[in-house]
């Protein structure tokens, strides 16, 4: 059966390294504060869970990493270095812990919207991450001090995964939430996640549609970026995304931080007859 044509729910609860290529193409709608942005997925990453050094959920089941636990189609949202948000969708059985990282994407509704976000000051640094395993799950390389915010180009506005959930206005208040799914609506922007009876007027909404559109022959696969230790390694070539597509973000191995190893210079000789120096002769 070909992917486009199951459901949402059938799709979420397959195999990573069926779900996370199928969701190339596929669109990512949000409605927040009342404004609504929709971003084509041209790259992800797909994480194992327990079985796999480069996920979050590979030491189990913590209270920060709950959602990465939860039903597929559970979003789960971590925050990074002090400043970035990066988005998941939970696929596979329930409590297995794979899902699938949003990497880049092009902005097909709302860029305005995503290009304001873009320059609005950067997350509370007080935020914690939560990391347990020490990875950082395919959030790249350490972005440095913090430099002056410019505007960006349309083809960079959710290039990259800290750059797609802002562009989506994701934050940890959306980790845990339920992505919305409609099948079989082709790869264009969405008219916008309807809500439910009952349903706060406020609260956040996420919808995915148009999966399975992009032709195998057009995904590319390779190591993933930003992973240190072994999840790094070709040995998990999980990374996918669509070839020639101009928001694909740039292949980075992870940064290794290493203390320095040079000695501490010794501490001048006590001066004579202060406490613990030789006494005076004569």
């Amino acid at each position: 059966m070909e992917l486009s044509r199951l459901s949402g729910a059938e799709l979420l609860a397959g195999p990573l390294l069926e779900v996370a290529p199928a969701l190339l193409g596929a669109v990512v709608t949000s409605t927040v504060g009342g404004e609504t942005v929709s971003v084509r997925l041209t790259e992800v990453e797909g994480y194992a869970g327990p079985n796999d050094p480069g996920s979050h959920g590979f030491r189990g089941r913590t209270a920060r990493n709950a959602a990465l636990f939860g039903p597929p189609g559970t979003v789960y949202v971590y925050f990074t270095y002090g400043m970035h948000f990066c988005a998941n969708i939970v696929c596979g059985e329930d409590g297995e812990a794979s899902a699938v990282l949003l990497r880049a994407g092009e902005v097909v509704a709302g860029a305005e919207t995503a290009r304001l976000r873009s320059l609005r000051r950067k997350p509370s640094a007080g935020l914690e991450t939560g990391l347990e395993t020490g990875q950082e799950m395919g959030s790249g390389e350490d972005p440095g001090p913090a430099r002056p915010l410019k505007a960006l180009r349309d083809r960079d506005l959710a290039s990259g995964p800290a750059r797609l959930a802002r562009s989506l206005g994701l934050t940890l208040a959306h980790n845990g939430t339920r992505l919305e799914t409609a099948a079989g609506q082709a790869a264009q922007p969405a008219a916008g996640p309807r809500r439910g009876e009952g349903r706060d007027a406020e609260e956040p909404v996420l919808l995915l549609s148009g999966w399975g559109t992009v032709a195998p022959r057009q995904v590319m696969r390779g190591p993933r970026v930003g992973v240190s230790g072994p999840g790094g390694s070709e040995s998990y070539p999980w990374r996918f995304w669509i070839e020639g597509e101009p928001t694909v973000s740039r292949y980075r191995p992870a940064v290794r931080r290493t203390r320095s190893r040079q000695p501490r210079p010794a501490p001048p000789p006590p001066a004579a007859g202060s406490a613990g120096g030789p006494l005076p002769s004569g």
